[in-house]
Formats: C-alpha cells, structure tokens, sequence
C-alpha cells in the first residue's frame, strides 16, 4: 500500500470516526437552547397590541432565560435577577434595563421603572387594568 494510500484510508477512519461520535451526541457541554416556543398570543408594548410568543432558553424548566418575539420580527431576551414573591420577580434585558414581572394567571406583565416601558403578555393593556386589576403596573 502507497503512503498517499494509507494516508487517505487513516483520514476516513478519522472522518467515520467524528461522524459516530456528533451522531451519539454533542462532545461538550450543552448551551442554553430554546426549548419551549410558545404560541403566539396578543400582546401589548407601551400600549400598542402586538401579537407576540416566549420562548425559554434554557434546557429545562424551571427557566430563568426567557425571549420573546414580536410579530415585527423584534425580539429581545430576558434573564432572571432574583424571585421577589410566587409572582412577581425581577429581570434583566441585555443592554442592562431591570423590568419588574407581575404574573397573573398564565399571562405577565414587564414594567421597567426607569423608563416607564410595560409589557403585557398573552393580554392588552386594558385586560391588565380594567380586567386583571393589577394598576399602575399595567402602564
């Protein structure tokens, strides 16, 4: 057997070889994946309806890492800072904003105190006023 022979037969031993071990499984550790695309809901920023979807981040519940996508193609991705009560905790976005969550039975609100920006998900802001009764947190 030739040299260039045995070289490209030690390169597909190589190359079967990669392609078993991708195939059983990444070789280090996972990353933050999406595992939960919700559907899309009606939304609200600032007042403005917009139908929007979460998406965890994470590779199991519970999640701190959520994202949500708005129908305009705008998402932005929010990290847990600490837990404050059974419904209401404290998040962070990336360029650094802090936004109050208040849950209120399957939907949520974000309010960011130092700019006045509300989010409402899976509601409007009427629902989160009038319906829900949850305040000035509604914007």
């Amino acid at each position: 057997m030739t040299p260039v022979i045995a070289t490209i037969q030690r390169m597909a031993t190589v190359v079967a070889c990669f392609g078993l071990l991708t195939s059983l499984g990444p070789s280090r550790p996972l990353q933050a994946q999406t595992f939960g695309n919700e559907a899309w809901v009606n939304c609200s920023y600032n007042g403005r309806n917009l139908r929007c979807r979460r998406s965890f981040l994470c590779n199991s519940a519970p999640c701190g890492r959520f994202q949500l996508t708005w129908s305009d193609g705008i998402s932005d991705t929010y990290t847990l800072i600490s837990t404050t009560t059974r419904t209401s905790s404290i998040y962070r976005d990336p360029r650094g904003g802090e936004w109050n969550l208040l849950s209120y039975a399957g939907s949520f609100v974000l309010r960011n105190p130092a700019n006045g920006n509300t989010i409402i998900f899976d509601g409007s802001q009427h629902d989160c006023s009038k319906v829900w009764k949850l305040g000035s947190i509604c914007g």
